[in-house]
């Protein structure tokens, strides 16, 4: 018997302190209706080891697959190592990363992977009969471990199929959760109200800009699988958290979404007020998944900003998106995100670069402001030196360096980020933007084909807002009907029927409809429209 995806301090909180659940295990135990009593996490493994080390428990089963390794989150140094030392059976699962294994090439050396981790057996999921027999067939064969060149090879398959199918959502936000629980104490610690809110602030952006917003497909499934209910309990495990976190600053709101959310939970707290401020340990927190996404997210707001600049719309797809990262580490995690990029920058290629040169000019200029009264007169000859210098190199030396160094009059002058003003100009057929970490353009180009796909955003967003101006659930199937006044427009609607009708969860679209009185005029590019729906 197994107390099953420990996941968060709360959950163990709950089991520690008696009586809980391990109570009815163990009697259960001593009448011999269970043999053994185990334990079960998916996410959070310093959680999972510490309930270990303070529970005897006989058996633990944690993730050993080698999608955990493409996303750099392995149970080996913690839960495995514990285990081993307090003599617990070890039962291996993910080995097929909830069937993201389908999108690889074999399921052969994903399997050869986790045959042959320090686990005492493994649980193998499966999607289909046949993968079954496949398995079967692939472990009775005893076959070897994956040698260091497969594993190279291997890697970048997994992380490719980890980012564009994996749950790096959820375990972004889980982690981002523990780190604004830590900033919030801590800031509440040293009674710096400020502080706290402003890392409250940050996340509830981030939960409604990316978790949420990045979740939607996962949301309005018509499937209830795995995937749908991982995205639901996810975002209520963080919505019950979040609401004891604001508790303090926004007391009545946070105790409607409290008791809204924990009805059903047995033994919860009446109050969000009775309940225990949220605690969370540092080694929960995956940094470098926060920092990677944390950059992520920063070339995703450049290169938004670079359309706004263009004046072009995020629902206009375009052909190129060219970063030119600050530094090889940088370049080499924005690598592991490039459909992830291409899809929240509506771009059909994304591409790197280290000569920014090629797509923007830089212009260099001194900030009078802080340079004046500690250099005086000499503001204006290093407003002269910078002006003849290349405007690439000093980006570059300021972005390697973190400093410009020059010679003016015959002595060495340093000027730090602050004593300047970087302006980029981009060159034409591009547009972009730019931070300390990285150059983002995008081409300006927009092809007959990709002027279509825009057109077919578009239409999309205008049924969806007649969906929400009905009041439609978001999970309901409609029947949309249109007419257009384009032969183009029709054709671009025709040609992308499959994608409008997905996206906007309709049963079928009639372009030839008789509409009724009320339906709503819009316009695309300066072509008619006139749109209904129907709740089905």
């Amino acid at each position: 018997m197994v107390v099953h995806s420990l996941d968060n301090e709360e959950e163990y909180a709950s089991i520690m302190a008696r009586p809980s659940v391990l109570d009815a295990m163990e009697k259960l135990r001593d009448q011999g209706v269970v043999r053994h009593i185990g334990v079960s996490g998916h996410w959070v493994k310093h959680v999972l080891q510490r309930i270990i080390t303070e529970y005897p428990f006989d058996a633990v089963i944690c993730p050993i697959g080698l999608f955990n390794v493409a996303y750099n989150y392995t149970f080996h140094d913690t839960v495995i190592a514990t285990a081993r030392e307090r003599g617990m059976a070890i039962l291996g699962m993910k080995v097929f990363g909830a069937g993201r294994v389908q999108h690889a090439r074999s399921i052969e050396p994903y399997l050869r992977y986790s045959l042959h981790q320090p686990v005492d057996t493994l649980i193998v999921g499966a999607d289909s009969v046949a993968q079954i027999e496949e398995t079967v067939r692939i472990a009775a064969s005893n076959p070897p471990p994956l040698n260091p060149e497969e594993m190279t090879a291997l890697l970048p398959e997994a992380v490719a199929i980890t980012q564009e199918f994996g749950d790096g959502e959820f375990r972004w936000i889980s982690h981002y959760l523990a780190r604004t629980t830590l900033d919030v104490r801590d800031a509440l610690d040293e009674y710096d109200c400020y502080r706290a809110a402003q890392a409250l602030n940050a996340f509830l952006d981030g939960l409604s800009n990316w978790y949420v917003r990045r979740s939607r497909s996962r949301f309005w499934a018509s499937q209830w699988d795995q995937d749908k209910t991982d995205a639901y309990w996810t975002l209520y495990e963080v919505l019950l958290r979040f609401a004891q976190l604001m508790a303090p600053f926004t007391p009545f709101f946070a105790e409607v979404t409290w008791r809204n959310l924990a009805a059903p939970l047995a033994g919860a707290p009446e109050s969000v007020h009775l309940s225990d401020y949220p605690a969370a340990r540092p080694e929960e927190v995956d940094q470098v998944l926060l920092e990677a996404m944390a950059l992520t997210r920063e070339a995703v707001s450049l290169g938004l900003s670079a359309r706004r600049v263009a004046n072009i719309r995020v629902r206009q797809p375009l052909a190129l998106c060219e970063i030119i990262p600050a530094s090889s580490a940088a370049r080499e995690i924005l690598e592991r995100y490039i459909s992830l990029l291409a899809e929240e920058l509506n771009i059909k290629q994304v591409a790197f670069s280290d000569r920014p040169e090629q797509y923007v000019e830089y212009t260099v200029k001194p900030n009078f402001k802080t340079l004046g009264p500690r250099l005086g007169a000499l503001v204006k000859r290093i407003a002269a030196v910078l002006s003849q210098s290349s405007g690439a190199a000093l980006y570059r030396e300021m972005t390697e360096k973190g400093a410009l160094t020059l010679e003016v009059d015959g002595q060495s002058v340093t000027l730090s980020p602050e004593d300047v003003e970087i302006r980029l100009q981009p060159k034409p057929g591009f547009t972009a933007a730019h931070s300390v970490r990285m150059v983002v353009a995008l081409s300006t180009e927009i092809t007959d084909e990709l002027r279509q796909e825009g057109w077919v955003r578009e239409v999309i967003r205008l049924i969806q807002d007649l969906r929400k101006s009905a009041d439609v659930a978001y999970d309901a199937r409609i029947r949309v009907l249109g007419r257009v006044g384009s032969p183009e427009l029709l054709e671009a609607f025709r040609r992308y029927d499959a994608e409008i009708r997905d996206t906007v969860l309709a049963s079928d679209i009639c372009w030839d409809a008789d509409l009724p009185a009320d339906a709503r005029e819009e316009d695309i590019d300066g072509m008619p429209v006139r749109l209904a729906i129907e709740v089905r």
